[in-house]
């Protein structure tokens, strides 16, 4: 089941990580980003590559505000992931769903 990504999922996301994680079975987490909850459309990076099982580092999460002048300003969840790509998603600008599953530990 996709969750749609932004602030207000941000503590579904880390929740999800976690148990993943705290099973024993995986050894990371991989992530896959979509345009759309059925998720039928992959999105792609500013190289044009795929967000399709991309292994996960670390999320950022930024609450929406406001400026000096009082101009909101969106919030928005930065995902980091191995190959060193940040990729962000803005609250109220993108639209973007999620998936994750674990990459499973080898046995020797």
């Amino acid at each position: 089941m996709a969750v749609q990504l932004n602030t207000s999922t941000y503590q579904t996301l880390i929740t999800t990580i976690n148990s993943v994680l705290s099973s024993g079975q995986y050894r990371a987490v991989t992530m896959t980003v979509f345009s759309d909850e059925a998720t039928t459309n992959v999105v792609t990076d500013s190289n044009g590559i795929p967000l399709l099982n991309r292994e996960f580092s670390s999320t950022v999460s930024k609450a929406d505000t406001v400026d000096e002048s009082g101009a909101p300003i969106n919030g928005s969840v930065t995902i980091s992931f191995k190959d060193g790509l940040d990729f962000v998603c803005t609250n109220n600008v993108d639209n973007l769903w999620f998936t994750l599953s674990g990459i499973s530990i080898l046995s020797r």
